[in-house]
């Protein structure tokens, strides 16, 4: 690399200046509503969407992490009235892509390694210009949004689609998502959710409601419907199959404190795919549980989980689908020995019946905190 490292992430980010609420210079994050237009922040995992009762925020954040889902150019928040904000940002950037022998995109790559010869001549090969904005109101409790993107790229994406399970994967040159987001929260109860829409005009969606039912129970309904024609390279949200395309569902979840120092955390999640996916030729779903429990007293921190999950793939004859199960535990043990050092000891296991295959994983990590600094073994 002429310029040393592989990666700089520079930015300039001047928050509160007049009606300007935030204005970034560089590389920066954009995370709309819950993210069925554009959201390239850090997505939230199943338990964690429990635990913040699956709210999410519009914001712009700068961007200095190694991660290569980022924006290069420059966006601003700014206040119109004390309900009312815009947001617009413009943003080009180099991509890297895997080619086809004419030239056209293949695969879009989001890992952004550059280890090896091989990975190099992926580095860099398409370029993106993204146009969009959103107009938010907020008011007591009340929150409504609307939310476009623009994509342009300098190549034509041309994925294979004799490869089935890729017959819906993005095409073209340019890509049109717009969406409208909602939420209302009074006292214990929270509704919120999303709808968009491509420029060919398929659906995605996503709604929740939250119940704060008292202090220490609170429950959580999920519901997404993403039609398997719907299109973008931009969005990142609540899913089992990793993308926001063909796939609809329903996720219920309950987080219970019975004591002061325990927790209980649970759900069920089931998924249906209506077009293929990768190891399912045909029409397939998924169902996912979890329990969770962790108990502190003092200087200890306790936890255990189990996870049950059925898969649906292909058998070796790809002659049918078969329903293929997986168990998982966790038992953790992590003391504090003081404020800023703690260990952690965790034992990690699975078992997949359906291959009779089963694996352990002991591993543990001292962490030190002190001002700025931050030190982890393990």
């Amino acid at each position: 690399n002429r310029l040393g490292y592989d990666y700089y992430s520079l930015f300039l980010q001047v928050r509160q200046w007049g009606r300007v609420e935030s204005l970034v210079v560089g590389n920066y994050r954009v995370a709309l509503g819950m993210g069925l237009v554009i959201n390239n922040s850090f997505g939230l995992g199943k338990v964690a969407m429990l635990q913040n009762l699956g709210r999410t925020t519009s914001n712009v954040r700068a961007h200095s992490s190694r991660s290569g889902n980022y924006l290069q150019g420059t966006a601003a928040t700014v206040r119109v009235t004390d309900h009312l904000r815009a947001m617009a940002f413009l943003s080009y950037r180099p991509i890297d892509a895997t080619l086809n022998k004419d030239s056209t995109v293949s695969t879009i790559l989001a890992s952004d390694y550059h280890r090896t010869e091989k990975e190099m001549g992926k580095k860099h090969n398409l370029h993106q210009t993204a146009v969009g904005g959103s107009l938010r109101y907020d008011h007591d409790g009340l929150h409504a949004g609307l939310n476009v993107l623009a994509l342009r790229y300098d190549r034509e994406l041309r994925p294979d689609i004799s490869v089935l399970y890729r017959r819906h994967y993005p095409r073209g040159r340019s890509l049109l998502n717009m969406g409208v987001d909602y939420q209302f929260v009074r006292r214990k109860v929270a509704l919120q959710g999303e709808t968009a829409v491509d420029k060919k005009g398929h659906l995605a969606t996503i709604n929740s409601m939250s119940l704060q039912l008292s202090d220490r129970l609170s429950v959580m309904a999920l519901q997404r419907f993403y039609a398997y024609r719907y299109t973008s390279t931009t969005a990142q949200s609540y899913s089992d199959g990793g993308r926001v395309q063909n796939e609809s569902g329903v996720y219920l979840g309950v987080s219970w404190q019975p004591t002061s120092v325990c927790l209980l955390t649970a759900y069920s999640d089931i998924a249906y795919f209506a077009w293929a996916r990768y190891r399912a030729s045909q029409s397939s779903y998924t169902w996912d549980h979890l329990l969770q429990g962790t108990w502190r007293q003092r200087d200890w921190t306790f936890g255990a989980r189990y996870r049950l999950r059925l898969r649906q793939q292909d058998s070796k004859e790809n002659s049918a689908l078969e329903n293929r199960w997986e168990h998982r535990g966790r038992l953790s043990a992590e003391y504090a020995f003081a404020e800023n050092l703690s260990c952690r000891t965790q034992l990690d296991g699975c078992y997949c019946p359906h291959d009779r295959e089963w694996g352990a994983m002991l591993s543990s990590n001292i962490s030190y905190r002190y001002h700025w600094l931050r030190l982890n073994a393990g």
